[in-house]
């Protein structure tokens, strides 16, 4: 199996042990099952930046119709929604870590330095900001701001326009926390985001300050490692209600307002959640897809034929469940059951993040850089 949630002790950059899936002891990734392909997938375009190395990356669309992607050694190219047409490419000259994020003005990528690279749409850098500590996740553009989180446990609120740096919110970590992390969620007025530890915070967009902590899971066990209970995923949300997953830890969701319970379950994930009108679904650790009302939390279905194949966080478009794998395969279940409809192929290397709904189609990027756009016939 190529994928693993690698451990680190906070505040150290230094790997210091892998949770990989190479030992004698790790369990077989199920072969693919055999499905009757109810609605095919058609492959509209690719193209290639550049491997990702250990690193998670994100394609970004811009309201211009441009697809933006970034490789490991710092290349971004942008490529036309329509037709995959490639149409710019910025060498920044430094490794990036994280991104792309982005809004009408600019793009922004992280490094491994703690640095974040804001890069106008004509490809001629605008600024370079400090945040402190290894950036792993896209920065996150809301209201003249961009939201950065830091290996650190930090928070930081830049000004878009210069990259100065206008709130930070910091947290002391635990011994041992997964190098995971999820994006922050911008809702409203708020911005959301998963802690290690099981906290989920909502702070004010405004200055940083905390409007709410929820607890999604509390650590658990005798050893450090057993009381890894970290959200290491990106929460959702609907705009009432917050939903989060935390590593040996629960599926929760909370009211957006006030971070009041509303319903929890036993799930162990590091991959994630998705949200629709109806249900919440998650990806636990064994690469189970599950969905539940978002009413009550009733289990409505669970897919496990994907068993240890390193699934990705669900994503959600219309009646579909869309989700990744370690061998590169997209796959789409059934919104009512989770059943198989359909599989596509990508490079053969890993989706590390679960494919980004887009205009009715799907977007994604895999472990050797390959970007593809896919639609559903």
């Amino acid at each position: 199996m190529k994928h693993c949630r690698a451990l680190m002790v906070a505040g150290l950059a230094s790997l210091l042990l892998g949770a990989c899936a190479s030992t004698d002891n790790a369990p077989i990734p199920a072969p693919l099952p055999k499905i009757t392909e109810f609605n095919q997938m058609e492959r509209l375009w690719r193209n290639r930046v550049g491997a990702a190395e250990e690193f998670v990356f994100v394609p970004w669309l811009s309201e211009a119709g441009i697809v933006y992607a970034v490789s490991a050694k710092g290349v971004i190219e942008g490529y036309e929604f329509a037709g995959g047409k490639q149409v710019l490419t910025i060498k920044t000259g430094k490794p990036v870590s994280a991104g792309v994020g982005g809004d009408d003005q600019a793009l922004y990528v992280g490094t491994a330095k703690g640095e974040v690279l804001a890069y106008g749409f004509d490809g001629k850098p605008k600024w370079t900001a400090r945040v402190g500590s290894e950036v792993l996740v896209p920065p996150k553009a809301a209201s003249g701001l961009v939201l950065v989180r830091a290996n650190d446990g930090s928070v930081v609120a830049l000004d878009a326009r210069d990259g100065a740096r206008k709130w930070s919110y910091q947290r002391s970590l635990p011994s041992l926390t997964l190098r995971a992390q999820g994006a922050v969620l911008v809702s409203g007025r708020k911005v959301i985001v998963g802690m290690p530890g099981g906290k989920l915070v909502a702070l004010s967009l405004a200055d940083g300050g905390i409007l709410w902590e929820a607890a999604i899971a509390q650590p658990r066990g005798a050893t450090e490692l057993e009381r890894i209970a970290d959200i290491a995923s990106s929460p959702v949300s609907d705009g009432h209600m917050v939903c989060a997953v935390a590593y040996q830890g629960r599926l929760s969701c909370v009211d957006g307002e006030t971070g009041n319970p509303l319903w929890a379950r036993d799930v162990s994930s590091s991959y994630g959640v998705g949200i629709d009108l109806r249900n919440v679904y998650v990806t636990d650790e064994l690469g189970a897809i599950s969905a539940f009302d978002k009413q009550n939390g009733r289990n409505l279905w669970k897919q496990g034929r994907l068993y240890a194949r390193a699934v990705t966080a669900p994503a959600v478009m219309g009646r579909f469940v869309a989700v990744g794998d370690y061998e590169g395969y997209l796959h789409l279940l059934s919104t009512e059951d989770g059943s198989f409809l359909s599989r596509a192929k990508t490079d053969g290397s890993a989706l590390r993040f679960a494919p980004q709904p887009t205009q009715e189609k799907l977007l994604a990027q895999t472990a050797n850089g390959g970007t593809f756009l896919f639609g559903i016939k």
